[in-house]
């Protein structure tokens, strides 16, 4: 316990930061997600043919190798 007892501080901060970027996160995937779904369902043929581009190719691709990708 004494190996950390001056980290607290930068704990504290690092912790708050991780979860500011969840949130940051959070908000965006939703939009994303509501923006493809909306391409979708749209009447829009490039629209709904980019969303369905972009569906293919991450539902057939592994999730490690997004990770690696991105």
């Amino acid at each position: 316990m004494s190996a950390v007892s001056g980290w607290w501080d930068d704990f504290f901060w690092g912790s708050l930061v991780v979860v500011e970027l969840f949130f940051v996160a959070l908000i965006m995937t939703i939009l994303f997600g509501l923006i493809g779904a909306g391409a979708k369902l749209s009447n829009n043929r490039v629209a709904k043919s980019i969303a369905s581009g972009y569906t293919i190719v991450f539902r057939g691709t592994p999730e490690i190798l997004v990770l690696l990708l991105f």
